[in-house]
Order: C-alpha cells, then structure tokens, then sequence
C-alpha cells in the first residue's frame, strides 16, 4: 500500500480528545478515576468479545501502560501499581481467551519467575505488612515475565505494530497536556539545577521523563521509517517538539539519555542492516530536523531557567560549580545495594533493600537501579534472574530477520534496560517494552 494515502496512526479527533482529557484530569482526580475505570473495562470489553484477534490484549497493555503515570499524578489510580497490573490482567486475558492454539510459553520466564520466590518467602521475616511490599516490589518483575510470555516469538503484523504505538502515544498527549495546565507561569518558578517537580506536574520527574522519552523516541523513529503519524507531517512535528519540551523541563536526565541510546541502537542497526526501503536521504533529513527541534528546546529551555537547565545536564550545582558527584547520590545507593549482598548471598527479602539500608547505612532512599535491588534483596537468585534477562533478549535478536524487525526490537531493549537502570520499575512502560524486544514483525503485505 502507498505510505502516502494510508490513513494516520492518530486521527486528529483522538487527538483533540486526549488534549481534552489532559485538561480535565488536571482539575479533577474523579475525572481520572473515571478514565482509569474505562480503560480496565473497556480494555476487557475488547479483548473477550473479539477474543483477541487483532492483538487487542497488546493495544490495551500499551495503552494503560503509559496512562499509569498520569492516572497517579491525578490521584485517579483505582490501584497505586495500575499499569503493572493492568498489564498483566490485559495479556493474561488475551491469552485466555484468543483461539490461536496452544500457548508456546518460554521457559526462561517461568525459570525467572520461580528465582523469584525465595525473596519473597524472606520478606515475611522483617516486614510488618508483608502483602504491600510484595506488591509494590514484585509487581515490576512480574509484569515484565508476563510481558515476555505473552509476546515471545509472537507474529506481529505491522498493522498491530502501529496500533500498539497508537495507543501508546495518546496517552501520552494527554500527559503533556496535564503537564502544560498544571506548570504554573515559569516566572513564578524558582530554578535549581535539581529535577523539577513544578514541571512535572508535581509527580516523579523521573518517571515523567521515562514516559516522554519513549513518546518523542517513538514518534521520531516513525517518521524516520516514513510512517503517517498524523494527518499532516507538521502536526506530527509539533507533537514530537511538545514532547521533547516538556520531559527535559523536568530537569530529568535518565529518561531522555535513555531514549537517546535507543535511538542510536535503531539508527545503528536498520542502516547496518543495508535495507533499502526506506528513503535513506528522507530519513536523514528527519534526523536533522529533530536536531533542529531539539536544540531550539534546550535553547529556549536554558534561557527560561536562566542556565539552570546547563547546569542540571551538565552535572554542576545550582550555584555553578561541578558536581563531586553527578548521579545525585544513585551511585552511592548501588554500592550500599552490592554490600548487602556481600553480606547475604541469598538476599533480603523482596522491599528489603530499602529496610535494611536505612537500619545499617542510616540510607533513607529506595534504590532506583533494578538491577542493584535484584542482586540485594535476591542474593545469588537474583544474580541469575540478571543474567538471564539480560542475555535472552540479545539471543532471540540474533535468531530474527535483520532490517526493521530486529532495529524495533533492540530499541526496546535498550530503553528497557536503560530505564530500569535509572529508574526501576517505577513505570511500567521498560517491563512492557521487555516483552516487545521479543516479537516477530510478519512481512509487509
């Protein structure tokens, strides 16, 4: 079919209606318990009646993935952990009840998922209410192994690709939006070189910038492959730069870095690849483009914040001078992390980390590396469970076609990864992108 005349990934009425709800939400949390509610059952809806025939389990898991943070921004969570256990109901029921033959499960998950269980066991030990840190700290680990059951050497046809990343990216409209209304007038802001959470709407910047680096990532990487994004590829444009905007305004370094990796993995293996479907000079002058849009940010960025914005990204305090230490204290958390797992082998106990840091190290923060927390509160099972998510993805990308499929499902890796080493599992955008670096793209028709 012609690039040309296919119709838009996102009609401009969807649009206009999560520019909307990112308003509405900002004035009332019923608003977004309302639109929490909506999602789960009409997620459900489509997924029983039309037994997941178009891998409507999929849209819906990326749709309540990216809606988690502002669901929780707004107060409008039915549940704290949405998105991860939106996630998990959404491909459990779309496995339950689609009629594609007997499941083809990979073992490694249900390997992960039984290392698991030892740190959980130990966290009754210590903790007074075993049944939320559980939640709270297993949820992220078991979202992602569903993920990876669900989508491992799973077809996907590029039309369900790009209604994935449709439903992704509405969400995401609706964020920025919530974003916009609630950011009061940037004279009344008082700038420090530090994340911002008056930018991000009073959330986690973090988590907000790990959402919005993988909504410009995917909106550039789609134009990039000549995809119609929107009906008018200036529309298209204005959406990826409000994007860009508004997560390096909260001042959060890791979810764009992180985004900025995955790129490179895209860029690096599609053009490695030697295809030539796509237009090598078009995609080229995207690029350049977006290096247009994402200076002219940082510019105007930098001169709102009176240089706060340079400083922050290039490690230096609010007062100018550099930064002993530019991960802001992370560096220290993952060293705490290892000598606790020196100290026992076998770990702490899921959540255990955060407990037994303050206890011994007098350390009051919870770990943002996921990979530190498994080694910690996990011991040497955690040790493998590391191991084995790490080396999977990069086995099942050297079985698959090279080109786009194996472009697409590196980029998911990457950002996956490279949230979860910034981040954790606080969103639960990474642990769905895991499952993502493992499907099969069927070819174009």
């Amino acid at each position: 079919m012609n690039r040309n005349i296919s119709k838009p990934m996102l009609p401009i009425a969807l649009i206009i209606i999560h520019v909307v709800l990112g308003y509405a939400i900002s004035l009332s949390s019923v608003i977004a318990m309302a639109w929490s509610i909506i999602i789960l059952f009409g997620g459900f809806y489509r997924i029983i009646t039309n037994h997941n025939r178009n891998e409507e389990a999929a849209m819906w898991s990326a749709y309540i993935a990216v809606s988690d943070v502002p669901l929780r921004a707004c107060g409008g969570a039915l549940v704290w952990e949405i998105g991860k256990l939106g996630i998990v109901a959404f491909l459990v029921a779309g496995l339950l009840f689609e009629q594609k033959g007997k499941w083809k499960l990979p073992a490694a998950a249900f390997i992960m998922l039984l290392l698991l269980i030892p740190g959980a066991v130990m966290t009754f030990s210590w903790s007074d209410n075993p049944r939320e840190a559980l939640t709270f700290n297993l949820s992220g680990m078991v979202c992602l192994l569903t993920s990876m059951a669900y989508f491992y050497n799973r077809a996907i046809s590029h039309t369900a690709i790009k209604k994935i990343f449709a439903y992704s990216l509405l969400p995401l409209i609706s964020l920025s939006f919530l974003l916009f209304f609630r950011t009061p007038d940037v004279r009344t802001i008082t700038f420090t070189s530090d994340a911002n959470f008056v930018t991000s709407g009073g959330f986690g910047p973090n988590q907000v910038a790990t959402i919005l680096g993988y909504g410009w990532l995917l909106i550039l990487v789609l134009i990039t492959m000549q995809e119609k994004v929107t009906a008018s590829k200036w529309i298209t444009y204005a959406i990826l730069a409000f994007f860009l905007y508004r997560s390096l305004f909260t001042f959060s370094r890791g979810g764009n870095l992180a985004a900025l990796l995955a790129l490179a993995s895209f860029v690096w293996i599609y053009m490695k690849s030697g295809q030539k479907r796509v237009n090598i000079s078009r995609s080229f002058c995207s690029l350049i483009i977006f290096g247009i849009l994402a200076v002219s940010v940082v510019v105007s960025i930098n001169s709102i914040t009176g240089g706060m914005f340079e400083n922050r990204f290039t490690g230096k305090r609010t007062d100018g001078e550099q930064r002993e230490d530019i991960t802001t204290g992370r560096a220290d958390i993952m060293a705490l992390d290892y000598e606790l797992f020196i100290e026992n082998p076998l770990g702490v106990g899921a959540g255990g980390s955060s407990y037994f840091r303050r206890i011994e190290f007098q350390d009051e923060h919870a770990s943002h590396n996921e990979f530190t927390r498994l080694l910690s509160e996990h011991g040497i099972f955690g040790v493998i469970i590391i191991l084995m998510m790490l080396i999977k993805p990069i086995t099942y990308n050297r079985k698959i076609p090279e080109g786009e499929n194996r472009a697409y499902c590196l980029m998911f890796y990457v950002l996956c990864v490279a949230s979860m080493m910034h981040s954790g599992c606080r969103t639960a955008i990474p642990e769905f992108l895991y499952g993502l670096s493992f499907i099969y793209l069927t070819p174009r028709t």
